[in-house]
């Protein structure tokens, strides 16, 4: 069994691909695949550079499925001994502008959707395998949802009838809530759409993963302010129990060590060890709530490390 969890968001900077990184840090036999084709920063977030890693890109596979017998997985070694497999999307101008309708216009999923699902199954499909071991998390880091190509996407983790998933896999829809109001109101509307309008497309579990940031206008409440909301709404449209059992409430700590090493252009490929410590706080979350319930705090590292791996699991 293996698990797939899409890390998606309505708008960009909600702290979804810091989300995805520290997953594919911390989750044994993990594979981080950057799925933004057009604005990805994920190597500048590895080694501080572009254009370094030699392997095919996500870019490819999407744009002829061919490619996808290519090798894709990069085992980036961190200071400590610690190492991320990732599956990058390339910086390349040229490669991204094949995905754009027109200069100053987005994804063409309509026009690429096809592409796109078939591409994301061979993709899944040729590395179920690093080295002699077997995948056992695949972390999908989205492009924000307002570019269409996350539908296509989605459909093809979480609808039986486009899968290349077994049945005994897990699918976890992980959705980040950042601080800015107006974009946790934009989450609530995507988020009744999925739910009860999900034409078989449906994850085992749903994550609302509120972000702390020191910024925040909630004061100190916003989490709460962000949960009680939302709750309030999933109470207006009268879910099943069984639906509602499927979603959970997560909080991810604001960490100042992560952006200072953004900041400084270095990468984590780059870094010491020390700051590879303070850049990936060990718990992830620092607390969770099932629907309905009150946040239970983290205690420590080896606790968060194991709800962490418990509400992926389904445990």
């Amino acid at each position: 069994m293996a698990t797939y969890n899409l890390v998606s968001s309505v708008k960009g900077g909600c702290g979804k691909t810091t989300f995805s990184v520290w997953m594919a840090y911390y989750l044994d036999q993990a594979v981080l695949v950057d799925m933004d084709l057009l604005g990805t920063s994920m190597q500048i977030l590895f080694d501080g550079n572009t254009n370094d890693y030699k392997k095919a890109f996500t870019n490819d596979v999407f744009q002829d499925v061919k490619s996808s017998k290519k090798e894709f997985v990069e085992s980036v070694e961190l200071e400590g001994g610690r190492s991320v497999n990732v599956i990058f999307s390339s910086m390349d101008c040229q490669k991204q502008r094949k995905f754009k309708s027109g200069r100053s216009s987005g994804y063409t999923p309509v026009v690429k959707h096809s592409i796109f699902r078939s591409g994301l199954r061979e993709l899944i499909k040729h590395n179920k395998m690093i080295g002699d071991r077997t995948v056992e998390h695949f972390i999908f880091d989205m492009p924000p949802n307002s570019d269409g190509f996350s539908d296509a996407a989605m459909e093809c983790i979480f609808n039986s009838k486009y899968s290349a998933l077994s049945k005994e896999d897990r699918k976890n829809l992980f959705i980040m809530i950042g601080t800015d109001w107006g974009q946790t109101i934009a989450t609530i509307n995507e988020f009744e759409l999925l739910l009860l309008h999900n034409d078989d497309k449906e994850p085992d579990r749903f994550f609302l993963v509120i972000n702390h940031n020191q910024g925040s206008n909630f004061g100190q409440d916003h989490y709460e302010i962000r949960k009680h909301k939302i709750e309030q709404m999933l109470k207006e449209w009268n879910l099943s129990e069984k639906l509602q059992n499927k979603i959970y409430f997560l909080k991810m700590e604001h960490n100042e060590y992560y952006t200072e090493l953004g900041i400084k252009g270095k990468g984590f490929k780059n870094a010491s060890a020390k700051e590879i410590t303070n850049a990936f706080p060990k718990a992830v979350i620092s607390a969770t709530a099932k629907c309905g319930k009150e946040f239970e705090p983290i205690l420590d590292d080896v606790d968060g490390q194991k709800k962490l791996y418990k509400l992926i699991l389904g445990e």
